[in-house]
C-alpha cells in the first residue's frame, strides 16, 4: 500500500501584508469600551453616579488583523489517505513577532462588570449582554429580618437603579419577588 504521495512539491516564497483572523478570545475592558459605544456609556453612567465598577470578564467572538511583513511561508498540497487532498500553510516570522489589532467585535457572549457599594467592592454584579443582575451582596439577605444596615441600603440603591431605571432582570429563582419584599421593608416605594 503506497503512503501518502505529495501532489505537487511544496511551493515556498516570501509574503506581505494583512491576514484576517476571526477567532473566539478573552476581551478586555478598554477593548469593549473602544469598539461597544453602549458598554462605554453605562461604564460612564456607573462613574457620573459616584460609584466604581471593576471589570470582570469579557468574552466573545473577535475579527483580528495580523499584519505580516517578510515572513517565509510554505504551502503544502498532498493526498489525503481517504482520498481527496489536504492542505497545509506554515509561516516562519523568524524572530519578529507580527503586529496583531483588533478590528472588530463580532459577537460578545459576556461582559460582567462589579459595581462598588462604599462598603462593599462587590455589592452587585451584573451580565451587561444579558442586562441581568447575577450577584447581590448577601448583607441585603442576611439582615432582611432584623432591620438593615447603612451599608445594606447602599447596596440596595444600587440595585433599585438597575433593576427600576436601566431595567434589568434579575437571575435568581423569585429575585423580582424578593426584591420588592426588600424595598418594602428597607423603606422604598
Amino acid at each position: 500500500m503506497a503512503g501518502v504521495v505529495a501532489v505537487l512539491p511544496p511551493r515556498t516564497g516570501c509574503m506581505n501584508g494583512k491576514l484576517e483572523v476571526q477567532t473566539q478570545r478573552f476581551i478586555t475592558v478598554d477593548e469593549l469600551r473602544t469598539h461597544l459605544p453602549s458598554a462605554r456609556a453605562f461604564l460612564d453612567e456607573v462613574t457620573k453616579k459616584g460609584r466604581r465598577y471593576l471589570f470582570i470578564d469579557g468574552f466573545g467572538e473577535v475579527l483580528m488583523e495580523v499584519d505580516i511583513e517578510a515572513a517565509e511561508y510554505k504551502w503544502q498540497t498532498s493526498e489525503h489517505p481517504r482520498g481527496g487532498f489536504a492542505y497545509s500553510l506554515s509561516m516562519d516570522f523568524g524572530r519578529r513577532l507580527p503586529k496583531v489589532r483588533l478590528k472588530e467585535i463580532v459577537n460578545v457572549d459576556r461582559f460582567i462588570v462589579n459595581i462598588c457599594s462604599k462598603d462593599y467592592p462587590r455589592g452587585v454584579t451584573v451580565d451587561l449582554i444579558k442586562s441581568e443582575v447575577t450577584y447581590v451582596h448577601d448583607c441585603l439577605w442576611v439582615t432582611k429580618g432584623k432591620g438593615c444596615a447603612a451599608e445594606a441600603k447602599d447596596v440596595l440603591k444600587i440595585l433599585k437603579w438597575l433593576v427600576e431605571d436601566k431595567k434589568f432582570k434579575l437571575a435568581a429563582d423569585g429575585g423580582k419577588r424578593r426584591y420588592q419584599q426588600l424595598v418594602a421593608l428597607l423603606g422604598g416605594k
